[in-house]
């Protein structure tokens, strides 16, 4: 399976969702509608529990059953192997426990709403059924909604998933619907989000992309009674939404003034890690240093900062916008034309030379692209995604690397989830251009940010861009 060696992200999963709980009464868009309107816990529908679902006749199965349109097993694999099914009991180890010290929270971890908000179904107490246990982390009904109207004529077997979606059920399969419920959590609302306090505290990094934790959080197969039921879409079009969609929310939040700092600094958690959490013992560009090797070891003599047209002429010493969803969003509107695609990086540039003198003028570029990632998001559909168009798709990522787009470890992971999900759809079309053995270098490259090395990952990319 394509995904289940990629240690990196494995690590995010483990730990990814300890995230901050505040209101804000700021608006969030033009229309004034929230940034997440009425996803499925918004609907009021009564939470029945997991155990409402896990019934050995329902989903609770040992094994698949033979005959049945489903194969009834997805809670047994939901509990071994989805980290979904851990989250609540990760609130209760050693890191989270320091954490929750070190943020001075008046209770512990798993009591906290802060923590609570992401790592379980959190829903008010009057939501709550008889069956309903907060301890069983986020749990079916956290992404599927609320059973207390669908779950009877579900179980019956005899209503359509349109049926059961007209009665609550959320529509996962719909990878634009799964995108928004995805990154509240992921990503963040105007209620909760990963600030640089909390990752200060002990949080790990916050990082997201739809397809590849699609495959890792999977406790379902996709066989045909799925396909006749639901439909499916390729792994690449899944790519495309997530990335549109978690740019979008990202924007949106920095914009209208989410989760901001009241102190001298910017909430830091906007902007890129490696700016400042870099190495200075290691020149970031070796293969080209031309200095004697017995020069000082201070930091100040090492190389640490190389130029990147996406930041137009924004130099070194500067805490940079996290502008990864926007390299993969500007690849994406390449494909549609190059113009567009052009647009889109002038657009990034200006953000990045605005953020150096005036907000006002970077919240003005932010918007603008903000207005860009929606067209974009109603440009793009499956036919965009054939098997010419992919092998372009997968040249234009890894070309991107000679402009040091993916100087920025942010930048350099998400090229990695990106080529695996464009592979992934191109294998589904009989085409094995990319092997196991490229994707595992790729993955070595960039197995976190503290051993990351971009000139490494430059040669990784030269050498896949030969055999295409």
């Amino acid at each position: 399976m394509r995904f289940l060696l990629y240690i990196l992200v494995i690590s995010i999963l483990n730990t990814s969702l300890y995230i901050e709980a505040l209101a804000s009464d700021s608006p969030l868009n033009a229309s004034n509608e929230p940034v997440s309107a009425q996803l499925n816990q918004d609907q009021g529908d009564i939470h029945l529990g997991v155990a409402s679902c896990a019934g050995s006749n329902c989903h609770g199965a040992a094994r698949p059953y033979l005959n049945s349109t489903v194969e009834q097993n997805e809670y047994s694999i939901w509990s071994r192997e989805d980290k979904h099914s851990k989250a609540y009991t990760v609130l209760l180890g050693s890191r989270s426990k320091r954490i929750a010290k070190n943020l001075g929270l008046s209770k512990s971890a798993e009591k906290s709403k802060i923590c609570l908000d992401c790592h379980a179904d959190n829903i008010p107490e009057s939501l709550r059924g008889k069956r309903f246990d907060i301890s069983d982390g986020v749990g079916c009904e956290s992404c599927h909604g609320g059973g207390e109207r669908y779950l009877g004529p579900h179980v019956s077997g005899e209503v359509t998933h349109a049926q059961n979606v007209s009665l609550g059920m959320y529509p996962t399969e719909n990878p634009e619907k799964r995108a928004k419920l995805c990154v509240d959590c992921h990503v963040g609302d105007e209620k909760k989000f990963a600030n640089h306090k909390i990752m200060g505290a002990g949080h790990p990094r916050i990082s997201f992309e739809l397809d590849t934790f699609t495959e890792v959080y999977k406790h379902y197969h996709v066989d045909a009674d799925y396909k006749a039921r639901k439909g499916v879409v390729s792994h690449a079009l899944v790519w495309a939404t997530g990335q549109i969609k978690a740019s979008e929310r990202f924007l949106e939040l920095y914009v209208n003034k989410n989760h901001q700092s009241n102190g001298l600094m910017p909430e830091l958690a906007y902007f890129d890690c490696q700016a400042c959490h870099h190495s200075t013992d290691e020149q970031s560009n070796a293969t080209n240093d031309t200095r004697p090797s017995n020069e000082g070891k201070s930091s100040s003599s090492k190389l640490v900062w190389e130029s990147r047209q996406l930041s137009g002429n924004v130099g070194p010493g500067v805490v940079r916008f996290n502008d990864s969803g926007l390299v993969m969003s500007a690849i994406i509107a390449d494909l549609i034309s190059k113009e567009k695609g052009d647009a889109f990086r002038q657009q990034i540039i200006s953000m990045h030379e605005a953020s150096q003198k005036d907000e006002n003028n970077m919240r003005l570029h932010l918007n603008n692209l903000i207005k860009e990632l929606k067209v974009l998001e109603g440009n793009i559909n499956e036919s965009m995604f054939k098997a010419s168009d992919l092998k372009r798709l997968l040249s234009m990522i890894i070309n991107r690397g000679s402009f040091n787009d993916y100087y920025s470890y942010a930048s350099a992971e998400q090229a990695v989830m990106a080529i695996e999900a464009v592979n992934a759809t191109l294998q589904t079309l009989g085409s094995n251009v990319i092997t196991t053995n490229d994707i595992n270098l790729l993955r070595s490259t960039t197995i976190s940010l503290d051993t990351y090395k971009p000139e490494l990952f430059k040669d990784a990319l030269v050498s896949l861009n030969a055999k295409l």
